[in-house]
């Protein structure tokens, strides 16, 4: 089994990531944990929602991802443990109450992210495949953030936290610009039997433009430079899911969860830059539509569907996923009513509750297919 799970990328950190997001979920709302003296309350849920979990799956798809680019073989065994267990180790940190405990955490973070964009690095180096060179440096600019985080909470730098955990939800918005506008009209040309209607232009736009917009609050420039930037990005982002729209997604699970979560997240990425920009009251809810909306429909999607595809399996969804997607949507509605009628608490709960049971569902379906051979 150890073999398997450690064969690629994407079979330990999917099971890793699902089985902390329920963990964290369900600890945050239902059971009212507020984190530590140096992690607290949603500075914790926020940073390890956003640099745990979601860089767990962001890694584990993109290891994968980059040996098919580059027809090299995958980062695996004891690399791919190494890699694990500085995800493991950083989680356990948050938790200890110890004065140094927010340091080593970052350290093992820092080494996670580090060494995943190195083995990309060399993979692609290797193969020549320099425009893909932008992917792993953008995922050092993703644990560089952490670093900034880890600054800012410990008031070495006085920068904002808000804003930092702001910059962390654009760098996942930024790879969801690029993996996104790249899969989810590849995904419904072949399932579809239709033109592939992928753009490279648009492509670089929603992958760029987010990372313009974190080096403008970095360097503190004017707002409204933030707001511009959020606008064109969603204007982007809504031409591409024109371009890509065919009602007869609509009778495909696996298709039509991409669609959503990747509207979700330019809707988010609009409210983030006008509550940057104009007025700090919506900075929740554009935090929740990219984070419930957008990562959690598309991690759900994405794992869902590269796990039967890098296993040699028909794209086939396994019984009680399309459940699992409506789930995760409904958890979606109810907390965006809930941020807008002040976090009213059941509301709170019972969204983490189905979010946390769309994972739930999901492991029960696809441990069987993450733990064992491919059939390929």
């Amino acid at each position: 089994m150890f073999k398997n799970i450690l064969s690629y990328a994407f079979r330990p950190f999917y099971t890793a990531a699902s089985l902390y997001v329920i963990a964290i979920i369900l600890l945050w709302y239902p059971l009212g944990f507020q984190g530590n003296s140096h992690y607290p309350s949603f500075f914790w849920h926020g940073h390890e929602m956003i640099w745990g979990f979601t860089g767990a799956v962001i890694v584990g798809f993109l290891l994968t991802a980059v040996s098919n680019w580059t027809n090299t073989p995958p980062v695996r065994h004891y690399k791919l443990l190494l890699l694990l267990i500085c995800w493991a180790l950083a989680r356990l940190f948050v938790y200890l109450p110890l004065s140094y405990a927010i340091y080593v955490s970052t350290a093992f973070d820092t080494l996670f992210y580090g060494l995943a964009a190195l083995f990309m690095l060399m993979a692609l180096i290797q193969s020549k495949n320099y425009p893909n060179i932008l992917v792993p440096i953008v995922l050092l600019l993703f644990g560089g953030i952490n670093i900034l985080f880890c600054l800012a909470i410990t008031g070495v730098l006085k920068v904002s936290l808000l804003t930092v955990m702001q910059l962390g939800l654009l760098g996942v918005a930024a790879f969801i610009g690029l993996i996104g506008s790249r899969v989810t009209p590849f995904f419904t040309s072949i399932t579809l039997k239709q033109t592939n209607q992928f753009s490279k232009p648009l492509t670089m736009i929603a992958f760029l433009f987010p990372v313009l917009m974190i080096l403008v609050m970095v360097l503190n420039l004017p707002k409204i430079i933030v707001l511009i930037l959020g606008i064109i990005v969603t204007l982007t982002n809504v031409y591409q899911l024109y371009r890509w729209w065919n009602k007869k997604l609509l009778h495909e699970p696996l298709l039509w969860i991409l669609h959503i979560g990747f509207a979700f997240t330019t809707i988010g990425i609009l409210v983030l830059a006008y509550a940057y920009s104009i007025n700090l009251r919506y900075l929740s809810l554009s935090t929740h539509l990219i984070a419930i909306g957008g990562i959690g429909t598309l991690t759900l999607g994405m794992m869902s569907r590269t796990a039967l595809g890098h296993t040699g399996r028909p794209m086939i969804l396994p019984p009680f996923m399309k459940i699992s997607f409506f789930i995760i949507l409904i958890s979606v509605v109810i907390r965006i009513i809930a941020t807008i009628i002040n976090d009213n608490t059941a509301l709170l709960i019972i969204s983490a509750i189905l979010f946390s049971c769309s994972f739930m569902i999901y492991l029960y379906c696809y441990l069987p297919i993450l733990l064992t051979k491919s059939r390929s």
